[in-house]
């Protein structure tokens, strides 16, 4: 008995201590985990999830851009209504970010992030500080070399290529109207509408005349003679310092509200570009959409870039006199007409300033990666207009055969 006793006293020592033992390394390795910083891997998950539904989400403090607005627009120091406290204000205004900073002070050179040219006054070396080995001195000079140098131009480029080799690998990014650019800054944008909207509107009713063509550059020749030869066909009244040149001459000052109410009594307003560019499309054809007038078109492409459905393109007709027949047609057709308006319950307009559209490259991934533009290739008139010159001798087709009909 006493052996059987001590057998089994032997054999519950030992099974104490295994379990002790045991329990010594469960808590060895927890402790192991805790002080790497990890959870055990039994509680690593609940852990987890426990933390991410009570505390936000982690992220690095946002350090806001500078944008050293450098050269002057048209000659003027600070950009069209933008002075130094307007400036900042506007980055404050835009969507969905406030991460930058604008200042017109060039003091700050060494400390920006980024530098904004306006594209014609570097084009003319206005004042005679902005040419090609005065902003190289300007680069050598900051010293920092993550900065991105912007060439922003809201005009077609001029047909003198050598103006712009000079350039080429002077800046990092181009802001332009093309899609191709860094930054994209159109005229105008659209967007869908979510839901989509059911209207019911004759807007045929509010309209009293057919066509208005609001024109002051009498130099675009081609443009010229198509609207010449189609006010043969049609009533069209002509606004602005052209309108000597037509048989109805209709006076109506830029920006005056009047205006712009009577431009809206047309049921066709004339979109005309000066120059056929890529995306090359101006305000000229959202003026026409905001005037609640259908705009007839002139230009390169317009398709992604107007919204679908809301305009006339001079380009699907085969003469001058088969779009005034058109014209004329939709003017008896109230129906007809009104489809030109169905892409109001579907889409409305959008965008942002382009200071905004800036800021937002800049704060994206592309502003850590080094880039140098060759200034004549992406922004050329060589590379980036009259890419489709049918487009072009077929109106220039029609307007000769136009005139041979009239003779």
């Amino acid at each position: 008995m006493r052996s059987d006793f001590s057998l089994c006293r032997m054999r519950s020592w030992r099974l104490r201590t295994a379990i002790l033992g045991c329990l010594i390394v469960i808590a060895l390795l927890y402790l192991r985990g805790t002080l790497k910083g990890k959870a055990p891997i039994s509680f690593r998950y609940v852990e987890k999830r426990q933390i991410s539904t009570v505390l936000p989400e982690t992220r690095r403090p946002t350090v806001k851009k500078l944008l050293l607005v450098y050269s002057t627009w048209f000659g003027i120091p600070h950009w069209g209504p933008w002075n130094e406290a307007l400036l900042v204000r506007e980055f404050a205004y835009c969507p969905g970010s406030k991460s930058c900073i604008g200042t017109y002070n060039k003091s700050k050179l060494h400390e920006a992030d980024a530098l904004l040219f306006h594209g014609r006054d570097v084009e003319l070396n206005r004042n005679g500080i902005y040419s090609a080995s005065t902003l190289r001195n300007v680069k050598r000079e900051s010293g920092k070399y993550s900065q991105k140098w912007i060439f922003l131009a809201h005009e077609t480029p001029q047909r003198d290529e050598n103006i712009y080799r000079p350039f080429d690998g002077v800046f990092n990014w181009t802001a332009t109207y093309n899609r191709n650019s860094d930054v994209f800054i159109p005229y105008g944008q659209f967007k869908r509408r979510n839901p989509a909207q059911t209207l019911t509107v004759n807007y045929a009713k509010t309209k009293k005349y057919l066509a208005a063509w609001p024109v002051s550059n009498c130099g675009v020749k081609l443009r010229l003679d198509y609207a010449l030869e189609l006010e043969k066909y049609i009533p069209l009244t002509v606004y602005g310092g052209c309108g000597k040149l037509f048989k109805n001459k209709g006076e109506c000052p830029r920006g005056n509200k009047d205006c712009h109410d009577r431009l809206g009594l047309y049921k066709f307003y004339f979109a005309f570009e000066n120059e056929f560019c890529q995306d090359w499309m101006t305000e000229k054809y959202w003026r026409a959409i905001k005037v609640g007038s259908v705009p007839v078109v002139m230009g390169e492409n317009f398709e992604g870039l107007a919204i679908p459905g809301s305009y006339i393109d001079v380009n699907n007709f085969t003469s001058i006199r088969k779009l005034a027949d058109y014209l004329l047609y939709l003017d008896k057709n109230d129906e007809e007409y009104n489809k030109y308006f169905a892409h109001k319950s579907i889409f409305t307009e959008s965008g942002m300033s382009y200071f905004c559209a800036i800021c937002d490259k800049l704060n994206s991934v592309e502003f850590e990666k080094e880039t140098e533009v060759k200034l004549s290739e992406r922004y050329g008139f060589r590379k980036t207009c009259h890419q489709d010159a049918k487009r072009i001798t077929e109106l220039e087709r029609q307007v000769r055969e136009s005139k041979l009909e009239r003779n």
